[in-house]
């Protein structure tokens, strides 16, 4: 039998500006792409920059390149990554091809897009409840989506994007005084709150370093606060950095920091996980299902005080208590291997196409 012909899309791939944009997505098309059962081609946009008139730009090139492929490739099923503005023209496409599709929402598509864009709430139901199914990363997002939507709509089942364990196998966890985060620049992110814990833990704990890996809009603004704390000889802002050289940073730091205040899933949690890194989060949204108190510590407060409080504990973590972390911390990225997110993503595509097993 032919393999199940398969167009993804996304608004986010990696491009030579921005060798991390998207990264995630396009590692998960990489491994849909070793399924003998499917033949994958990918369509998507690769610049980060913002602005409503490149936003434009951007689209309409997406758009055309949706329909270039459509027609040549004629795809059996269509997988968009977020809902909007990725998504826009699925039903439409939908009814004049007959092709099914299916739709990955990663959290911003829904918590902020449908507020941003005029008509956004009406949009993204329309989107949803057109699909064949939809993908929550979280067990979080997944009940809001369902509430939010009509009493009938298309099914939607919990698949997070899965982490690469080989890559992150060879990382040496350090000492717990060494710290790290790993992520986007942006308010959400919670990095302001880190660089206020380590002010104050330093005071205590004066061998605390922190790592920043990771680009974005408020990059300067925390180097800024950074310096104003007077922590900055202690804080090394990396940049962004493709997903190969990440875990290459993460060697030898013993604590990842994933202070977010608000997370769909955390990603960046299972990576520090396989890791073999402490890994210490807000429990926002998607963080709660997957660092608990055997695999990982919790803070639950957005502010820098209570962090620094929660990691000059840390500092004093018998060595053995440290390893039964880790152990655990690792048994749960394994639990959260991209290869098994991926087989359960090619099941619902080959579904949706009507090509199940």
């Amino acid at each position: 039998m032919a393999p199940t012909r398969v167009l993804v899309v996304s608004n986010m791939i990696p491009g030579k500006g921005a060798p991390y944009y998207g990264a995630f997505v396009a590692a998960h098309v990489r491994e849909l792409q070793r399924d003998p059962r499917l033949q994958v081609e990918f369509v998507g946009i690769d610049d980060p920059q913002k602005g409503r008139a490149r936003a434009l730009v951007k689209y309409g090139r997406l758009f055309a390149a949706l329909a270039e492929r459509l027609c040549a490739f004629r795809p059996e099923v269509v997988h968009y990554h977020y809902a909007l503005p990725t998504a826009l023209p699925a039903p439409l496409v939908s009814r004049l091809c007959g092709t099914p599709y299916v739709v990955t929402l990663h959290g911003g598509d829904f918590y902020q897009m449908r507020a941003r864009l005029v008509g956004g709430r009406m949009l993204l139901t329309r989107v949803l409840c057109d699909a064949t199914e939809i993908i929550a990363v979280s067990e979080a997002l997944a009940r809001d989506v369902a509430a939010s939507l009509p009493h009938a709509h298309p099914p939607v089942t919990v698949v997070n994007m899965g982490v690469d364990l080989a890559r992150f196998a060879a990382v040496r966890a350090g000492p717990l005084h060494r710290l790290a985060y790993v992520g986007q620049l942006i308010r959400r992110k919670g990095v302001d709150i880190a660089l206020q814990a380590l002010a104050e833990l330093r005071r205590t704990a004066p061998a605390c370093t922190l790592t920043v890996i990771g680009d974005g809009p408020e990059a300067r603004a925390l180097e800024a606060l950074a310096a104003r704390l007077g922590i900055a000889p202690a804080v090394t802002f990396t940049g962004g950095l493709p997903p190969e050289r990440v875990a290459a940073a993460l060697d030898g730091h013993g604590v990842l920091l994933v202070p977010s205040r608000a997370e769909p899933l955390g990603l960046v949690a299972l990576e520090g996980m396989a890791a073999g890194l402490i890994v210490v989060t807000s429990g926002a949204g998607g963080l709660a299902e997957l660092v608990r108190a055997d695999n990982g510590v919790t803070v639950g407060d957005h502010n820098g005080a209570a962090w620094a409080r929660c990691l000059a504990g840390l500092q004093s973590m018998p060595a053995s208590d440290q390893e039964r972390l880790r152990a655990a911390a690792r048994r749960t990225a394994a639990a959260h291997a991209v290869s098994e997110k991926v087989a359960a993503v090619s099941r619902i595509l080959r579904a949706a196409a009507g090509r199940g097993d």
